[in-house]
């Protein structure tokens, strides 16, 4: 009896674990299949939440290059129709600056080539709008001056004039946030800074140095407008000279005034009357204008002076060094006075109390 106890303990035993396997494979086999099905949900999870990035990414510079476009188109419409060269000259730097490349990024889609393809764009449209703002006529050969006296075509050549002056702006976007953070400071570029560039590859190119296929897209619509870019330099010089002598002489003052300053012999500069934060103005507009005419004169390019402007200067008479009004200025101004003729030598040999002609 004991022994048909222990044969009958020993098959349930057996039973027992035999239910107890197939509970433990059933087991695993269901936590296997929900770990499958967790691990397909997480990645079709990752797969939403990337699409869903990349849908965020593409939407981003979608907008930016429809606000740039409207915005630069705001600007230029609005440059066109202002009077004063102060205004115009407001209109212009915002078009400058709303140039899409200003506002690139360094992330995701933002790389490199797509910047250049970005610059490329700029360029090609930059050098069409010069055309519409002088009247759909190129500026090439001819006389871009603020001083004319035909009021059609002054206010064409204020248009120009403007978008010459403001060709050096940069994005508060591209200034302060862009270019801190990825930390690459030949990125941080204006239209001017491109030129430049694209104007230094050219002269390799015509030395033979370089060849033409080497150049990048933007590079060559530069060197396909190079005539457009020296008469935009050389307004650029003509119109910071422009801009000095409407502080440092009466030239603005009216008609009669203007008049009188060409018909003179000489005038004395009224340097010196202004306060120093005019003087400081005073001294970055010829610092500005001297440092265009370096670059030209690296590539031998010219400049080409407004000879109406070049005359005004070369009338201008200042306090000699040596003389008693300079000692009753501060050390301040009698400092930005001699920064004021130092600049001032790099365009036109300076006198004790008289410019010359280079």
């Amino acid at each position: 009896m004991s022994q048909n106890r222990s044969v009958v303990l020993a098959l349930f035993v057996s039973l027992m674990l035999g239910a107890s396997s197939c509970s433990i494979k059933e087991n695993a086999a269901k936590a296997t299949e929900n770990s499958g099905r967790a691990a397909d949900n997480s990645a079709r999870a990752a797969d939403a939440a990337a699409a869903s990035r990349e849908e965020i990414a593409n939407g981003r510079i979608a907008q930016r290059t429809s606000n740039a476009s409207n915005s630069r188109r705001d600007a230029f419409n609005s440059m066109l129709e202002m009077k004063s060269f102060e205004m115009k000259l407001t209109e212009a730097s915002k078009y400058v600056k709303a140039f899409e490349y200003q506002y690139w990024s360094g992330q995701r889609y933002d790389t490199p080539e797509y910047l250049d393809r970005l610059y490329h764009d700029a360029m090609k449209e930059f050098f069409r709008s010069v055309t519409e703002a002088y009247g759909d006529k190129s500026i090439v050969g001819e006389k871009i001056s603020a001083l004319s006296l035909d009021e059609i075509q002054k206010d064409k050549n204020l248009n120009i004039l403007a978008l010459a002056v403001s060709m050096h702006g940069l994005s508060n976007m591209q200034e302060l946030v862009t270019i801190p953070k990825i930390k690459q400071e030949d990125i941080a570029v204006s239209m001017y800074e491109l030129m430049k560039r694209a104007l230094r590859k050219a002269e390799k190119v015509d030395k033979g140095e370089l060849d033409y296929s080497e150049l990048k897209e933007y590079e060559s619509t530069v060197f396909y407008y190079r005539d457009t870019v020296i008469a935009l330099m050389n307004a650029r010089i003509n119109m910071f000279l422009t801009m000095t002598l409407t502080k440092v002489s009466n030239i603005k003052k009216g008609k009669l005034e203007a008049i009188k300053l060409y018909t003179a012999s000489s005038f004395d500069s009224n340097f010196t009357t202004l306060n120093l934060g005019e003087q400081k103005q005073v001294n970055k507009f010829v610092e500005t204008a001297g440092k265009v005419v370096t670059f030209m004169q690296e590539l031998g390019l010219g400049p080409e002076y407004d000879s109406t402007v070049h005359n005004l200067f070369l009338k201008m008479r200042y306090p000699n060094s040596d003389g008693a009004e300079l000692k009753t200025l501060s050390i301040q101004g009698q400092t930005y006075h001699k920064e004021f003729l130092d600049q001032l030598e790099v365009m036109f040999k300076v006198g004790s109390e008289k410019l010359s002609a280079r």
